[in-house]
């Protein structure tokens, strides 16, 4: 089986962070070594013109990404030059970077040969897999991940998307929510499947958390759609109830002048700590000094944190958002609430209140029972093999 896979993002050693989750799958997948796999990773060239970075790009050093060791996957970056996106020319713009990867697309299978079918991931990399059918006839499917679909899908019109998602093999959501969404929202699928996505348990190990004080965690960008204003806003009523508690924030986003304003005039500094963005080692570190995970994301198609959290045994309080409800699905695992102020505030209590009650083995175990890449790889083969058999 040889097969191609476009990412919207991969991890190099000047954005190590960039969508880790591809990395981890690639490496699962390519485990089974009858599959050989390319990975096309398109990334604009653009911003590394920028004063701070143009050393880097002179020097060719401009992205270096970071390789699997695997005989049987091979990275195709593909630089391209991405024009400031101009109100109704987004279409446009984006047809720089299809013609790009199809150009590569079609010089590597003039050379190696034809591929058995396409893996793409996101919407704008399904569009790249829709053109490279209609060049060169090679079948795709569409893994989505979005946590708001209607965004990912800019402004382009309801006919194009219907052909994108249409003319694909076979539509994957991360999530039931998405894939409920996708099902609702595009005309031209019938089918979705469910694959979730995944972690190496591995990297993550059982949570000891301070003796003394109770630590709760907040991993995520820190943009308004994740809640880090609210959170903090309900973590001062916590504090004011318990009184060796303290916050942990690792992320970095527009709002971070914002979040440290507030912790400072409310003088909770001694008790919230921001540490910026962590690469996925230390953030496995931290989950696992720590009692609790709090998410109040109000969108999330999945939510790889949670299942991170999991991996090390903690509970998690999460809002109902699309997909932390289906993961924390039993209140042995933590609390889902409902998006207000008091409900979050009442979650954290709950969770607080019985702290030593959570088995943190039992929380690991059903987490990487279901998500650790061991398994989720087996459904994604699993479906490639129905790809190729039909």
């Amino acid at each position: 089986m040889k097969i191609a896979i476009i990412v919207s993002g991969w991890p190099s050693i000047y954005r190590p962070n960039s969508m880790p989750f591809f990395y981890e799958q690639v490496g699962a997948i390519a485990k089974d070594e009858s599959i050989k796999i390319d990975v096309y990773i398109p990334f604009s060239i653009t911003h590394y013109l920028k004063p701070r970075n143009i050393i880097k790009f002179f020097m060719g050093e401009f992205e270096s990404f970071c390789s699997l060791s695997k005989d049987n996957v091979k990275l195709i970056p593909v630089p391209y030059v991405n024009l400031p996106k101009v109100l109704g020319f987004q279409n446009i713009l984006d047809q720089l970077k299809v013609n790009t990867v199809c150009k590569s697309f079609g010089r590597k299978t003039k050379l190696k040969g034809s591929y058995d079918f396409v893996h793409c991931h996101f919407f704008s990399s399904a569009i790249i897999g829709c053109e490279i059918n209609k060049r060169f006839g090679t079948p795709y499917l569409i893994t989505e991940h979005a946590s708001d679909l209607k965004l990912g899908m800019g402004s382009y019109k309801t006919g194009f998307i219907n052909n994108v998602y249409g003319n694909a093999k076979k539509v994957i959501a991360v999530g039931e929510y998405l894939r409920e969404q996708l099902l609702s929202t595009i005309e031209s699928i019938d089918q979705v499947e469910l694959i979730p996505n995944g972690i190496d348990g591995a990297k993550f190990k059982l949570a000891k958390g301070a003796k003394v004080e109770i630590k709760l965690i907040f991993i995520g960008h820190l943009i308004p759609r994740k809640g880090i204003l609210e959170l903090l806003v309900a973590f001062k009523e916590i504090k004011n109830k318990y009184e060796k508690v303290s916050l942990t924030i690792i992320g970095e986003g527009e709002l971070r002048d914002q979040v440290e304003q507030y912790v400072s005039t409310e003088k909770i500094e001694s008790c919230v700590e921001l540490m910026g963005a962590l690469n996925n080692e230390n953030v496995a570190l931290e989950l696992s000094r720590h009692h609790l995970l709090v998410l109040p994301s109000d969108k999330e198609s999945f939510g790889v944190v949670v299942i991170e959290a999991g991996a090390c045994g903690l509970p998690v309080v999460a809002r109902k958002s699309g997909g932390p409800e289906y993961i924390i699905d039993d209140s042995s695992l933590g609390e889902i609430y409902d998006g207000t102020n008091s409900s979050l505030v009442n979650s954290i209590d709950t969770v607080l209140n019985k702290i030593k009650l959570y088995k943190h083995q039992h929380i690991r175990d059903i987490t990487l029972s279901k998500y650790d890449w061991s398994i989720v790889a087996k459904k994604i083969i699993s479906l490639y093999k129905q790809m190729i058999n039909n």
